[in-house]
């Protein structure tokens, strides 16, 4: 469900990453053909961490510490 989302958002012009590490299958094997999918159909192929320190904007962000705390 994830890839035919993110492939489907990337042919309407979106911006797309994926956290590998927030999406799963069955069969690991199905995992890996789903990202190596992704990631030759334009979608960023990224992680749940980078993810989260994005969204913060830096080391400067108020909770920053705190969340790299937990990511530990």
């Amino acid at each position: 469900c994830v890839a035919i989302t993110a492939r489907g958002m990337i042919r309407a012009g979106i911006i797309t990453k994926v956290a590998h590490d927030a999406c799963s299958s069955r069969r690991p094997a199905d995992h890996a053909v789903a990202l190596d999918l992704m990631r030759s159909g334009g979608v960023a192929i990224t992680t749940t961490e980078t993810v989260i320190l994005d969204w913060l904007g830096g080391a400067t962000h108020p909770a920053f510490k705190e969340l790299s705390r937990r990511i530990k």
